[in-house]
């Protein structure tokens, strides 16, 4: 058992009296974990033998489970391999928030991959297909967000601010929504042309009301030009994607994440990071490494595969090329790309 969790109610909401967010959210999550420690355990089985495809299923049909208290203490099984310990379960998420990050590898459509989140770096936004919201997907999202957060997984990185403001706030008339947050470029383009005082031709008039009337806008005037900007970049990121952003609310609140986001909101930075903060370091891959030795137990095993010292050899060569790699050599990639889950 961890000492280091509070131990009274007085000590428990430190999580709100702390200055610094990410030590807020680290005290948060242990909060949480410990008060949930004596529930059900939650038990996720993941057949590595399957196709991607199969896998995807596999992962979304567990995040579809009802009534589970997501807090709960976790454990994750591999059927077709012979790993055990919390490698594997950092396997899990690692591959989890790989897939809610780039697509799962479903259907839907013309499409081999369905991405739950579309748009360039650090301006995602929810996807807005209908098929999607439909299938409770979002709801899906946002548990995958809150669970992976706290059993210390990787994090959705490069959402856009306006969403995130959304996720915590729920506050349409304080958000702040830029062009880029757009991910339809054609779309983006013609809001584009209201922007500044630009002399409008009848063909860009026609693209911009088109555009406004089928979201139940009036046409652009000279008067109403700016007004018209800023309805349709709000209604382009906010207005079409609040279905989507509401089921991700849903997902969070399962997890008991929201508390935390609604209470701290200097912490959405620590569950959505930007693009650039979640780029892999050295530091980053050696400190989701357990090695020989971390956990205390080597010395009290009677018949080691190796000799203690080869071991500890070997780990300080490891240790070093990581330290020294650069971040685009191949190995580096390989070893922050999840597939490591292999203890010792």
């Amino acid at each position: 058992m961890n000492t280091d969790i509070p131990a009274n109610n007085k000590e428990v909401e430190q999580w709100k009296k702390a200055s610094d967010p990410q030590d807020a959210a680290v005290l948060f999550k242990r909060h949480l974990l410990k008060e949930k420690e004596e529930n059900p355990k939650i038990t996720a089985i993941i057949d590595i033998r399957q196709d991607q495809t199969s896998q995807s299923r596999e992962i979304i049909a567990f995040y579809k489970r009802p009534q589970i208290d997501w807090a709960g203490p976790f454990r994750c099984s591999l059927q077709g391999d012979t790993a055990v310990g919390t490698g594997v379960q950092r396997h899990f998420f690692s591959m989890t928030m790989l897939k809610l990050q780039h697509g799962f590898n479903i259907h839907s459509g013309a499409a081999n991959v369905t991405l739950l989140f579309e748009g360039q770096e650090n301006h995602l936004v929810p996807s807005t297909s209908q098929i999607l919201a439909d299938s409770d997907l979002f709801v899906v999202a946002g548990r995958m967000i809150g669970h992976s957060f706290l059993n210390d997984g990787p994090r959705l990185h490069g959402l856009s601010k306006a969403i995130i403001h959304m996720l915590v706030h729920a506050d349409r008339d304080t958000v702040t929504v830029q062009l880029d947050d757009v991910p339809d470029l054609d779309i983006r383009s013609t809001i584009c042309m209201l922007d500044g005082n630009k002399h409008l031709t009848e063909q860009q008039k026609d693209d911009i009301n088109n555009l406004a009337i089928s979201w139940d806008l009036p046409p652009v005037s000279a008067e109403n030009r700016r007004w018209l900007f800023q309805q349709l970049l709000h209604h382009a990121v906010i207005g079409r994607t609040k279905r989507q952003t509401k089921h991700i609310r849903k997902g969070l609140k399962d997890t008991g994440l929201l508390t935390m986001l609604q209470q701290r909101p200097d912490t959405a930075s620590v569950v959505f990071p930007q693009h650039e903060d979640s780029i892999l370091t050295a530091q980053a891959v050696l400190s989701h490494i357990v090695w020989p030795g971390d956990e205390g137990d080597d010395e009290d095993d009677d018949d080691p595969p190796y000799p203690l010292s080869i071991q500890k050899q070997t780990v300080g060569f490891l240790k070093a090329y990581i330290e020294t790699a650069q971040p685009a050599d191949e190995v580096l990639g390989r070893v922050g790309n999840s597939d490591w889950y292999h203890e010792g």
